[in-house]
Order: C-alpha cells, then structure tokens, then sequence
C-alpha cells in the first residue's frame, strides 16, 4: 500500500486469509480463477511491502528491491489487465455477453503488451513522495497521451469486463473500479499506481458474495 510497509503487510495478510476463504468456499473448477483474484493482490501487497522495506533502508539497488518493485508492477501493469478479462470470459455462458468478452481479452492483450515493453526497455524507479510511493518511469516520459490512450484501454479490460458479464453484483465491481480510478487519479495522481491498486485489492474482497451466491445457483440447478 502507498502509506508503509506495515499498511502493506496488513492488506497482506487479510487478503490471504480471505483469498483462501474463497478458494475453499468455490467447489466449482470454473469459479477457480475468479476465486482466486484475492490471493493475486495479496501477493501483490506483499511486493509492495518488500518495496517500502528497501527504500527504508536506502537499499533500492539491491534485487531484493529490483524483484519487489518489478514484481508489484507486473501485476499492475501486466497481469490483472491480460487476466482480468480472461477470467470473466471463460466463466460467462452468455454468447452475446462472451463475444463483447472477447474484445475485453484482447484490448488487456494489448496494453499488458505496452506495459512489457515499457517495463523492458524503458524501466521504472520507485521513490517515496509526499509518503507515498510513486513508480515513475526511469527514462523519459512518454507522451501524455499514450499514456491516457492505455489508462482507458486498461479501464475497458478490467472494469468493462466486470460491466459486461453477466455474472450477478458484478457490475457493482466494475462501477467500483471505475469511480475508484478517477478519484484516486485526480486526487492522488503521485500515488495513482499505488493507491489505486490498493483500493481494488481491498474491494476484490467483496467476490466471496459473488462467489457464495454462484455456488448456490450451480447447486440449486444440480440438485432441482
């Protein structure tokens, strides 16, 4: 998380535990992946935790610190976008909702693309501003534009999956994503990256309901 290491290792924590509270309560292999975004962004907040220990202790070359900050930014800037849509396309059994799925799987191809690129041959710096911590580009900046062009790419290929699907409450998730994204960037841009994902982690938590819920209805169409 974007305040400190201990935030980081709380989130941590309650999202494994959590994580592993969902995986248990999904019984289904199809709700698997779906089951298991909050043991991704535990993970993730993990990484994040290990980037503020580094920086503390003014270890920022180290590969402890190299490994932590590119971990974090490869689940921000590559995995959830490519995964994210993935996820709600293999679970959607509408085939309407699935064709407009699809387009969300390949715009997240997309821009975890640019986002492997940018990682590979421009790089990346962490600094803790303003006590929060900011992943700025350790080349020159590319253009402002690109820059929004991917932002919303990356919106359509995770929150416009969770409006697409079918899937009950899910739109709640993406109307969540949304609304968090242009509040934190507005508010918060130093710490977008940071915060944002944060954010989600946190409301990531709310798929035990979603899950609970699918589970009752496979199992009221099993046994009726």
């Amino acid at each position: 998380m974007c305040f400190s290491a201990k935030a980081s290792f709380i989130a941590n924590a309650a999202l494994a535990v959590c994580g592993v509270a969902i995986i248990k309560k999904s019984s289904t292999k199809k709700l698997k992946p779906l089951a298991a975004i909050p043991f991704a962004f535990a993970v993730q907040q993990a990484l994040e935790g290990m980037v503020w220990v580094t920086i503390n202790h003014s270890n920022t070359d180290s590969i402890l610190h190299l490994f932590a900050m590119y971990g974090f930014l490869f689940f921000a800037t590559i995995w959830w976008p490519a995964y994210m849509p993935w996820v709600f396309y293999i679970i959607e059994s509408d085939r309407q909702h699935k064709k407009w799925l699809w387009n969300c799987v390949l715009a997240g191809i997309i821009v975890a693309s640019i986002a492997l690129l940018c990682m590979i041959f421009i790089g990346y710096n962490a600094q803790v501003i303003d006590h929060h911590i900011a992943y700025l580009f350790a080349k020159p900046y590319i253009p402002q534009s690109l820059y929004y062009i991917c932002l919303l790419v990356y919106l359509y290929a995770t929150a416009g999956s969770m409006l697409i699907s079918s899937i009950p409450y899910m739109r709640l998730f993406g109307f969540f994503i949304m609304a968090s994204c242009i509040i934190v960037h507005i508010g918060w841009p130093i710490a977008f990256g940071s915060l944002w994902c944060f954010i989600a982690a946190i409301g990531m938590m709310g798929i035990y309901t979603i899950i609970a819920h699918q589970e009752s209805l496979i199992k009221k169409r099993y046994y009726t």
